[in-house]
């Protein structure tokens, strides 16, 4: 004979009190929430994902750009040193006057200035410049005249650099030269040539008479100057 199972008011609580405890409550406090009694304090870091959010707040951050800032990416790796620019030049002129003329047979020398305008001198000393404090090729001369030269008669232009005013070679140089039934009023040298950083330079001009007298009168030059490559 089976005893009957009586329950009393101790074992209704008891069971009560288990159901609350294993979801129940939760359930029964989630119900009961007050309106806006829910804040950041309460929602669990991570819980609100981008699934979670309405069309209206995704819009609103797409068109405001409001949404948190990502993470800096990595430095990307630097790119290639670009190539060096195209080298400049600079043009050097110069023009001699009071040339003097050379008799048949004879010949002398004047000196000038390597650019700008100067009457001749038999001194290196007052006309000689000075380069600029780096290694330049010298490019291109040209020298011209405005008279036509006798024949066999000649006109030299010498280029002369140092650390002083005394004369060995030219640097660079070129000829006029007579010659019967042509004009002969020009000259040019291609080069290049080096000129020396820091250098004295100055211009020799040499007056040759042939079969008949040699005047000159005045010598144009010019020249281009660009960095040794």
């Amino acid at each position: 004979m089976h005893a009957r199972r009586r329950f009393s008011y101790a074992n209704v609580m008891s069971t009560i009190a288990v159901f609350l405890a294993l979801g129940g409550g939760a359930a029964f406090a989630a119900s009961t929430l007050a309106k806006n009694s829910v804040g950041a304090k309460q929602i669990k870091k991570g819980a609100v994902t981008p699934k979670k959010l309405s069309k209206s707040t995704k819009r609103y951050i797409a068109r405001t750009g409001k949404g948190k800032a990502g993470v800096q990416g990595v430095q990307g790796i630097q790119g290639v040193a670009g190539k060096d620019g195209a080298t400049g030049s600079a043009l050097l002129t110069g023009h001699a006057t009071t040339v003097p003329s050379a008799g048949p047979g004879s010949s002398l020398f004047r000196r000038a200035t390597p650019s700008g305008l100067s009457a001749v001198n038999a001194s290196s000393t007052p006309v000689a410049s000075l380069s600029p404090n780096r290694a330049l090729e010298i490019r291109d001369v040209a020298v011209r005249i405005p008279a036509d030269l006798p024949d066999t008669s000649r006109v030299d232009w010498e280029l002369f650099v140092g650390q002083n005013t005394s004369e060995t070679a030219p640097l660079i140089a070129c000829s006029i030269n007579g010659t019967a039934g042509t004009a002969d009023t020009s000259c040019t040298a291609p080069g290049p040539v080096t000129l020396p950083p820091a250098s004295l330079m100055w211009v020799r001009i040499v007056t040759v008479g042939g079969s008949g007298t040699a005047n000159p009168g005045e010598v144009d030059w010019g020249m281009s100057l660009q960095p040794v490559s």
